[in-house]
């Protein structure tokens, strides 16, 4: 896991900053139905110090806890397990609910959006992970993977290995947080309905995959696109 400290950092976008994207690709097929609103406003938000997973949780942890506790594994496994060769990539087509109870038994928790979005962008309002200015050969998102990287049919069934896009990291060292999958937070997006989902994943292009962009997601949903990492409280720190 990877220590992010105490401290206020700016969340979230101003209107000025959503315009040109608005402008641009807000008629995208990535925007259909999102409320841009629900970013706003841009604002310094305090977080406590926490740790966070470097990485999505991966298909061989998920079968630990499978295997200590009897949980269903996801619908896609055939026999119980995941494919051969597919250890060290995220594990999707999982609930919330699923990914709470793994975090519990690993004696962790899901992160808040407040803390996914600091570990993810930092302090100083970058836009992205590495800096404000979109990069696609950093990113595991659909400028770069479905060109150069890997099949579509494969990131259909597996998305790509948790570490496949080494340059896609935080200024404290988190891993993946632009791509890929997306990934379950432990905060109500509409209360009693859908729960904060942030992070782009391998489908979208760069500016559905900002830090501060988010979604709710229905609690029950599975998808090939969500996946998970773990937080974990930094006791007296």
């Amino acid at each position: 896991m990877v220590f992010i400290p105490a401290g206020e950092f700016i969340m979230g976008s101003s209107r000025e900053e959503l315009a040109p994207i608005i402008k641009e690709f807000g008629e995208r097929a990535d925007f259909q139905g999102y409320d841009f609103d629900r970013e706003t406003p841009r604002r310094r938000v305090y977080v406590k110090a926490f740790y966070i997973d470097r990485y999505e949780v991966t298909n061989a942890q998920y079968k630990e806890f499978i295997d200590a506790t009897g949980h269903m594994p996801p619908r896609h496994w055939e026999g119980g397990t995941y494919a051969e060769g597919m250890g060290n990539h995220p594990v999707i087509k999982i609930t919330w609910f699923d990914a709470s109870a793994y975090a519990i038994w690993a004696g962790k928790r899901l992160p808040t959006e407040e803390e996914w979005e600091k570990a993810a962008r930092g302090e100083d309002g970058r836009i992205y992970p590495w800096g404000s200015e979109f990069d696609p050969a950093k990113s595991g998102t659909a400028e770069t993977t479905l060109r150069t990287h890997f099949t579509i049919m494969g990131l259909t069934n597996f998305a790509a290995p948790v570490d496949a896009f080494k340059e896609d990291r935080s200024p404290y060292g988190v891993v993946g947080m632009t791509g890929n999958v997306m990934e379950w937070t432990e905060s109500w997006f509409d209360k009693g309905r859908s729960w904060v989902v942030k992070g782009g994943a391998w489908v979208h292009l760069g500016p559905r995959a900002r830090s501060a962009a988010r979604i709710g997601v229905d609690p029950e949903a599975v998808s090939h696109l969500l996946g998970f990492r773990c937080a974990m409280d930094a006791q007296g720190r």
